[in-house]
């Protein structure tokens, strides 16, 4: 019966979704790179891009600024660029196996020194025939929180020998 095939197919939604929750992750943490991320070069901002929530396991979030592709990221993971101060136009859109996405844009102006956090995710209130993405400009402390929880999938770090 029809009511039968939805809940099966819920059942095997949901283990997939939580199932990879729980999957080791070939990335480091984000806590274990952070203190070799360098500061940021005079007349630069830094922009952290992630994803934190569970639902976003199975997208891939494609990270673009200024129409230059940055990388892309999938649940709990995070990157960075360090961009020039002035106007960025920051553009996220989506792979995996979810249906296509609309692409979402945000402009952001950027001060020297500062460090931005943009997390994207699938807007909760969109429909399931018809998702879409959004963009946050999260609060510092929030964000650090968050990226606790996120493995690095940025450029290679510089290491750090401890002597």
């Amino acid at each position: 019966n029809p009511q039968s095939i939805f809940m099966v197919g819920l059942l095997c939604f949901l283990a997939g979704v939580f199932g990879g929750c729980a999957t080791p992750s070939k990335y480091p943490t984000y806590v274990s790179v952070s203190e070799r991320i360098q500061p940021v070069q005079e007349g630069y901002a830094r922009v952290f891009f992630y994803t934190a929530t569970p639902l976003s396991q199975d997208i891939f979030f494609k990270f673009s600024c200024d129409g230059e592709r940055i990388g892309e990221a999938r649940g709990f993971q995070a990157m960075f660029i360090d961009h020039h101060a002035g106007s960025i136009k920051v553009t996220v859109n989506s792979g995996g196996v979810w249906p296509a996405f609309t692409p979402k844009d945000l402009l952001l102006n950027l001060v020297a020194g500062e460090t931005r956090y943009i997390q994207a995710e699938v807007d909760p209130n969109s429909s399931p025939f018809s998702p879409h993405l959004r963009l946050i400009i999260k609060d510092p402390d929030q964000a650090m929180q968050e990226l606790n929880n996120c493995f690095y999938v940025g450029p290679s770090l510089p290491v750090i020998r401890k002597e």
